[in-house]
């Protein structure tokens, strides 16, 4: 199976990208069919188009969670929740690096980037976000960050990557709070375990699944070095 091959239809959960910034990062709208709460994940500009979308959808807002604290994942976090006061959720090893999202997004853009969301929920490794009759399971992936995460819907076979892990790419090492060992230990003793037919929502790039990284991501494989 080609990795963009992916079946995205699922009996009680829906899956909803925007793809956001200069960067091309991918925000996630995770919805419950039944219930119709969601929660946003990584919505790293424009809230205004994310709010739309929730409306469109007809999804009422519970959380918004940021997996790491990059400029392209969270900067429209806190005008996001304050449109209709709902928490924003993050691993607190993130916090020094969420200090410095304003001065990031200056470098990356040009423009001063938003004050920092005020954190109203720390999310620890095995948190579980409850999204009417779902779970997602927090799973505490550093490396690419101290304070990377990723959410596992484990009934459905999904799993939210963040940056840690992207069809054909890993998450960088090689910028403030990055590890080198940690993200390998996140890579091959959490995400590595999970069944092949998981399917990966990532922070770039089109979806793809736990199997096919498995066997063609060339920093899995060894044919590149870790970055």
């Amino acid at each position: 199976m080609s990795r963009y091959a992916i079946e995205s239809c699922f009996h009680h959960v829906i899956i909803d990208r925007l793809v956001l910034t200069s960067a091309e990062s991918n925000c996630y709208i995770v919805g419950s069919e039944h219930s119709r709460e969601a929660i946003v994940v990584d919505p790293g500009d424009d809230a205004e188009r994310v709010s739309s979308r929730l409306a469109e959808l007809e999804l009422r807002l519970t959380l918004v969670v940021i997996t790491h604290a990059h400029w392209d994942d969270g900067n429209a976090a806190g005008a996001l929740a304050s449109r209709v006061g709902v928490p924003v959720a993050m691993h607190p090893s993130d916090r020094p690096l969420l200090e410095l999202v304003r001065e990031v997004t200056r470098e990356r853009t040009g423009t001063l980037g938003p004050e920092p969301p005020e954190v109203g929920r720390a999310l620890s490794a095995h948190d579980e976000l409850h999204i009417g009759e779902l779970s997602l399971r927090v799973m505490h992936t550093p490396g690419h960050t101290p304070g990377s995460i990723c959410l596992l819907v484990e009934r459905e076979a999904i799993v939210l990557t963040g940056d840690t892990l992207m069809a054909g790419w890993v998450g960088r090492t090689d910028r403030p709070g990055g590890d080198q060992h940690s993200i390998r230990s996140s890579l091959w003793d959490q995400l590595l375990r999970l069944p092949d037919e998981t399917v990966v929502y990532a922070g770039h790039l089109e979806p793809t699944s736990i199997g096919a990284e498995r066997r063609e991501n060339p920093y899995l494989t060894g044919e590149l070095p870790l970055r």
